[in-house]
């Protein structure tokens, strides 16, 4: 587990990044006007949520950070 300061400033950073990627994808998708654009659009945006939870999990469980990074990349 990091110094504490770091999970207390990365977790609002963390929910604040997922809220607002996982609000942008409703958007795109409630007004879903142009698949063929929207559908890479929405893919893209979808590794904001799994990068920025992947990276706190990273930070808060150092023993396990190995496989954080793994799903991280892919």
């Amino acid at each position: 587990m990091g110094p504490i300061y770091y999970i207390v400033i990365a977790l609002p950073c963390t929910v604040g990044a997922m809220t607002l990627a996982i609000l942008h994808i409703y958007k795109h998708l409630l007004n879903y006007t142009e698949p063929t654009f929207q559908r890479y659009i929405v893919r893209i945006i979808f590794m904001v949520p799994v990068y920025a939870l992947m990276s706190f999990l990273s930070l808060f469980l150092n023993k396990s950070a190995i496989y954080f990074n793994s799903i991280r990349e892919m």
